[in-house]
């Protein structure tokens, strides 16, 4: 390590050959300094050039590794691991892409949306990932006519948010009314 006069740690790098303070540099175990030799600055510059030298072999090993079955796996089970910790994250996501593609207003943080591993509606286990897609958590809009808004959503068990969705409340009525008179027949 050396210092400089006005007695703050650092080195010389051996590229651009300047004297910067030690947050300047990355740590190394094996140089006598503990620091590598060269700057971010210069570091970040000569990978740049490595990499616009060799883009086509690299890209080419890059997509040559991404289409094994192996690296698909990987990314599948990653991706789905990824899913099942952090489902306020996925659904804040899945709403935001969705807002954005139909125009629908949308004002959500992820902390806005709280995931209790309940439906609310039907009292049902939330599952994520799944085989049964019913149990699969959705992030429903109370008001319809709202958007992704706070105070709007709720997260609901996708069985629950096709009923709520696919009828109106005179239709639900109906079903109900006509399920009512037939519980006895079974």
């Amino acid at each position: 390590m050396q210092e400089n006069p006005n007695g703050v740690e650092g080195r010389v790098c051996n590229s651009c050959k300047t004297y910067k303070t030690r947050d300047n540099f990355s740590k190394h175990k094996r140089c006598k300094s503990g620091l590598y030799g060269i700057c971010y600055a210069c570091n970040k510059i000569k990978t740049k050039a490595f990499y616009e030298k060799n883009k086509d072999r690299l890209l080419k090993k890059q997509k040559q590794k991404r289409n094994t079955d192996e690296y698909r796996k990987k990314a599948n089970k990653r991706q789905s691991k990824y899913r099942k910790n952090n489902p306020t994250k996925m659904l804040w996501i899945w709403a935001k892409n969705k807002s954005l593609k139909k125009g629908i207003e949308f004002n959500l943080e992820e902390k806005d949306i709280i995931y209790t591993g309940i439906c609310p509606i039907l009292g049902i286990e939330l599952e994520i990932g799944g085989e049964d897609l019913n149990n699969s958590p959705t992030l429903d809009r109370i008001n319809p006519y709202k958007g992704y808004t706070k105070g709007n959503v709720l997260i609901i068990s996708h069985l629950a948010n096709r009923i709520k969705n696919q009828g109106t409340i005179d239709q639900i009525r109906k079903i109900l009314e006509y399920m009512e008179k037939n519980e006895g027949s079974k």
